[in-house]
C-alpha cells in the first residue's frame, strides 16, 4: 500500500472510532485516485480473475465486527480491525453481512463477474510495401488484403477473459456494430519483445484458422496528433509473397476508437 493510501485509511480509522458506537456502519473503499470514495447503494463490483484484491473501510459501528459470508467459495473475506479485504474466487453473486456488538449491521451485495476489454473500430486501411510493385498490383494487393479484415467500420471485438489462465478466455466478433448478433470464438494473449519494444497480440480463431493481430501504435498517425490512437495489425506478407514475389511487406491495421 502506498504512504498516501495508508494515511488516507488511518484517517478514516481515527475518524470513525471518534464517533457514537450507534453510528450506522457504512462501508468506504480504502483509496482511489487518493480521495475517500463511498460504497454506493450497498453494492460492490469486482472483476475476475485479478490478482489485487479489493480493499473497504468500515465507517461507523463500534469497531468490534463480524462478518457473515454467504459463498466462501466465491469470496475470500478477510477483516482487520476496520480493514476488509474482498478477493474474489470465481464469478457469481454474493452477499456479506457485517453486525457489531452494539446491535448494527450492514448488508453488502457483491458482484463477481469476468474481466472484459470491448474494442471499437472506427477506421481501417492496408499498407503495401514494394518498390518493384505496380500501381496496379498496389491496389490490388490493397483490395485483397482488406477482405481479409473480419468486421466493418463500427464493428468491434469483445473479449471476455473467462479462464483460469489470464491470457485466455472468449472472445465475441460483431461484424457490423455492437448490439448485432455476434460471432463466437476464443483469443489467446501472447507478449512480444523486438529491439527493446514490448506489445502484444490478440490471437483469435477465425474460420479454423489462428491469427495474430498485434496490438500497436497506429502508424499512419498525424504528427502533432494529441493522443496517438492504436490499432489491431495483422502482418499478411506471406499470404501474397507467392503471386506477387517483389512484395516486401503488407498489412492490415484496425484502428481502435478512443
Amino acid at each position: 500500500m502506498k504512504v498516501v493510501n495508508l494515511i488516507w485509511v488511518l484517517i478514516f480509522i481515527i475518524s470513525s472510532c471518534s464517533k457514537n458506537d450507534n453510528d450506522p456502519i457504512t462501508l468506504c473503499y480504502s483509496i482511489i485516485n487518493d480521495k475517500p470514495n463511498p460504497v454506493i447503494g450497498n453494492q460492490v463490483r469486482i472483476e475476475y480473475p485479478v490478482l489485487e484484491k479489493t480493499q473497504l473501510v468500515i465507517i461507523g459501528g463500534d469497531g468490534s465486527f463480524t462478518i457473515s459470508n454467504s459463498d466462501a467459495t466465491k469470496l475470500k473475506v478477510d477483516i482487520n480491525d476496520r480493514l476488509i479485504d474482498l478477493t474474489p474466487l470465481s464469478t457469481g453473486e454474493v452477499t456479506l453481512t457485517i453486525n457489531d456488538q452494539s446491535k448494527n449491521s450492514y448488508i453488502l451485495n457483491v458482484s463477481i463477474s469476468y474481466i472484459e476489454h470491448q474494442f471499437s473500430i472506427d477506421k481501417q486501411d492496408v499498407v503495401v510495401v514494394g518498390d518493384k510493385l505496380s500501381t496496379e498490383q498496389k491496389k490490388q494487393i490493397e483490395l485483397e488484403a482488406m477482405a481479409t479484415i473480419p468486421i466493418e467500420v463500427n464493428g468491434g471485438y469483445r473479449f471476455v477473459y473467462n479462464s483460469e489462465d489470464r491470457n485466455k478466455g472468449q472472445v465475441f466478433i460483431y461484424k457490423n456494430s455492437f448490439g448485432d448478433k455476434a460471432i463466437e470464438s476464443t483469443f489467446e494473449i501472447k507478449y512480444n519483445q523486438k529491439e527493446g519494444h514490448s506489445y502484444r497480440s490478440y490471437i483469435i480463431s477465425i474460420d479454423g484458422k489462428q491469427r495474430e493481430f498485434i496490438l500497436n501504435k497506429y502508424l499512419t498517425t498525424t504528427k502533432g496528433d494529441m493522443v496517438v490512437p492504436i490499432a489491431f495489425i495483422e502482418i499478411l506478407t506471406e499470404q501474397f509473397n507467392t503471386e506477387y514475389p517483389n512484395i516486401e511487406c503488407v498489412y492490415t491495421q484496425q484502428r481502435i476508437k478512443n
